[in-house]
């Protein structure tokens, strides 16, 4: 074979492998379960506060205050003006934290352990939260498809925007 027809075929098999990894994919369309994208999450502004051991990540740009999070777990917690997060093992089902008060469109990103430590991270849009709320994650996988909610103290529900899972555990 000649050098530039296996050099094109190269490139063509190169071409062929990154089309089929990229772009966001919902393998589950019509189950209503968020879009799983590649890092980093997209829309999210919170995606610096997120680095590794990092269990949960609160931030809104315009807030005028440190906003407030707490996990029922052994972290560290630390927050400044605009900002919160929790150095701590990933959230499971039914784990519990706290947060706020929180101004209307704070974005929190949670670091899932969705089933024998498969990891996946979830972006919420939160609603102005006036006190701190008590709150718990409910998060669970069927095959690739992933859904996400937490559960507020006052009893409104928040679904994910979107989950983010390595490309590994995808369909």
């Amino acid at each position: 074979m000649n050098k530039s027809l296996a050099l094109a075929s190269a490139g063509l098999l190169l071409l062929v492998i990154t089309a089929c990894g990229s772009g966001p994919t919902n393998s589950s369309a019509g189950r209503g379960a968020p879009l799983y994208a590649d890092l980093p999450l997209p829309g999210s502004k919170c995606a610096s506060y997120f680095g590794g051991g990092v269990a949960l990540a609160l931030c809104n740009e315009k807030a005028n205050r440190p906003l407030r999070l707490t996990l029922d777990q052994e972290a560290r917690v630390g927050s400044a003006i605009g900002v919160a997060q929790a150095m701590g093992a990933p959230l499971k089902d039914a784990d519990h934290f706290e947060i706020g008060p929180a101004p209307a469109g704070s974005e929190l990103l949670v670091r899932l352990d969705l089933e024998s430590h498969r990891y996946g991270t979830a972006l919420f849009r939160l609603p102005r939260l006036t006190e701190q709320q008590r709150v718990q994650l409910e998060a669970s996988m069927d095959g690739n498809a992933v859904v996400a909610k937490l559960a507020l103290d006052d009893g409104r529900s928040i679904g994910a925007e979107s989950i983010q899972l390595p490309l590994e555990y995808r369909g």
